[in-house]
């Protein structure tokens, strides 16, 4: 599997998504807390920096991990104020 690539990163306040490269699993998105806030489907080619719920993100740090993936395969993403 490919790893995961993520751009722009750290993205700039106001961005409005954040593109990945085509993932062959669903991918997890965390908050720093810890907490799942969004699932995207397998081959996701961008992050529109909202919650499963449809709500904005807020700026700070977030990470990203294919299902599946343990160790080594979570990227950070970095969105800015």
């Amino acid at each position: 599997a490919l790893p995961l690539r993520v751009w722009p990163n750290p993205a700039p306040a106001g961005a409005r998504a954040v593109e990945l490269s085509a993932a062959e699993a669903e991918i997890a998105i965390f908050d720093l807390a810890g907490r799942r806030i969004r699932t995207l489907p397998a081959g996701a080619a961008r992050w529109d920096l909202r919650t499963d719920l449809g709500r904005p993100v807020a700026a700070g740090i977030y990470f990203l991990r294919p299902d599946g993936v343990r160790r080594g395969g979570a990227r950070v993403v970095v969105l800015g104020r």
